[in-house]
């Protein structure tokens, strides 16, 4: 019998052990105002890019046009563009193409009149070296130009 009170005195002991801890403190709460404020905003230092004019990707496909030889696709393109809206130096090339276009199919008038819209908002408006050695729209162009100095004496 001693057996059984020695097991009866070990399961008194270690059952006295089998009580829980203490549950750990809370953490404190965090104050209300830290909880509902949101993180400031980065300050951007650079403003955001203008968008493009509706008519820039249509300046675009109407000198891409050009450059592969589809003229009257080119004229509609660089046309569209224009009555769309672009800006001012925008504007200008879309007028270079377009007189350069009517200048190589002998619309003599056309072409003048696209040199002088483009010079109008331009009046710094030159063609390049290689544009200005053209046979047909180098002349005009040059005419063009001088017709305007003749015009401001």
């Amino acid at each position: 019998m001693r057996h059984g009170t020695s097991l009866f005195a070990l399961a008194c002991l270690l059952g006295g052990c089998a009580t829980s801890p203490e549950a750990p403190p809370a953490p404190p709460e965090a104050p209300l105002a830290a909880a509902v404020t949101p993180p400031a905003e980065p300050v951007s230092e650079t403003p955001p890019a203008p968008a493009p004019k509706p008519g820039a990707a249509g300046l675009a496909k109407g000198i891409d046009a050009y450059e592969n030889g589809q003229y009257r696709l080119a004229r509609n393109q660089l046309g569209n563009a224009l009555a769309s809206g672009l800006d001012a130096p925008d504007q200008v090339v879309a007028h270079k193409y377009l007189a350069f276009i009517a200048c190589a199919g002998g619309e003599r008038i056309t072409c003048r009149s696209h040199f002088r819209k483009a010079l109008d908002i331009d009046p710094g408006f030159s063609l390049t070296r290689t544009e200005s050695g053209h046979p047909v729209w180098g002349k005009i162009f040059r005419e063009v130009q001088a017709e305007r100095s003749k015009a401001k004496r």
